[in-house]
């Protein structure tokens, strides 16, 4: 059996996945299988994915399009090892990544149950590169309510946690990470490499993230499912700023009544917390509200 799964959920990314199995196959951590669960693509994902001779690798093909959180799913019900780890199909691993997060587990208690690392980011689009660095570590479950700061391209996970704390929520149309990470973060503590270990790629190819109205609508539904734990664990200022969040969200996703929902329940709940709003956002929103009241 294999230490590590390494899952990579693919959809109609044919051009870029070789660079994401080029990196986990480049590993100097070599104990791990690597599950490419293609969510029913139409492009030549599946002749991309059989051009690699690796007995480490699986190909499993959904017969129907059922998104990320599932695609995951499938690759965490097969997978074999003890640590799951997860790589989008455009993104990549620097080499000593494994090797350096399962060194570290080994040296762990039982109690941690995910080990990140520090991102670099390079955005293709403004032609700039970051990096994101959190440094967090132990019980970070009041950090996840808070925010969802933790994505899914570095941390390693002990299988155990999906067991304990469930698995993907398919409900979830963006940031499943954070529904993910925020049930584990009640069960396990976490701990981190404070080293660069991953690159993650901004560019042009369509990604959930920048369908805005998508993306709000799955925050929404994330503070929804945990707004009581919110408010009980770390007020009504977190959630006002949830609101808050998700009142710009609406708004560049255009969908102005929403927008308005959310701006008076982050209002109401801590009136205190000024939401600046840039003036030419303030009309837009303001010309909507008198539009559906004249309806």
């Amino acid at each position: 059996m294999p230490e590590v799964s390494v899952i990579i959920p693919t959809y109609n990314r044919a051009n870029l996945l070789g660079r994401a199995v080029h990196s986990v196959l480049n590993q100097t951590f070599k104990d791990f299988e690597l599950i490419i669960v293609d969510d029913c693509s139409t492009d030549n994902t599946e002749e991309i994915a059989g051009s690699w001779h690796d007995k480490r690798i699986r190909f499993i093909r959904h017969k129907e399009n059922k998104g990320g959180p599932a695609a995951r799913n499938t690759g965490i019900k097969n997978a074999q090892g003890d640590f799951i780890a997860f790589l989008d199909s455009d993104n990549e691993w620097l080499p000593q990544k494994l090797e350096k997060q399962i060194e570290l587990f080994h040296n762990l208690p039982p109690s941690v149950g995910v080990v990140y690392a520090i991102n670099r980011v390079v955005n293709d689009i403004k032609n700039e590169t970051s990096v994101w660095d959190f440094n967090l570590r132990g019980n970070l479950y009041h950090d996840f309510l808070k925010s969802p700061f933790l994505d899914f391209i570095t941390p390693v996970i002990r299988r155990e946690c999906f067991d304990k704390a469930g698995v993907m929520d398919e409900k979830v149309v963006a940031y499943q990470e954070w529904d993910t990470f925020l049930r584990i973060s009640k069960c396990y503590e976490f701990d981190f490499v404070p080293d660069i270990l991953a690159i993650y790629y901004v560019h042009k190819h369509e990604t959930i993230s920048k369908d805005n109205l998508v993306a709000a609508t799955g925050y929404n539904y994330i503070v929804e499912k945990h707004k009581a734990e919110i408010l009980k664990s770390v007020g009504r200022k977190a959630l006002s700023g949830h609101y808050s969040f998700l009142f710009f969200a609406y708004l560049k996703g255009r969908s102005y009544a929403k927008a308005f929902r959310s701006f008076v329940l982050a209002f109401v709940l801590y009136p205190r917390k000024l939401i600046i709003m840039p003036m030419n956002l303030t009309i837009k929103l303001l010309i909507k509200i008198r539009d559906i009241l004249n309806k």
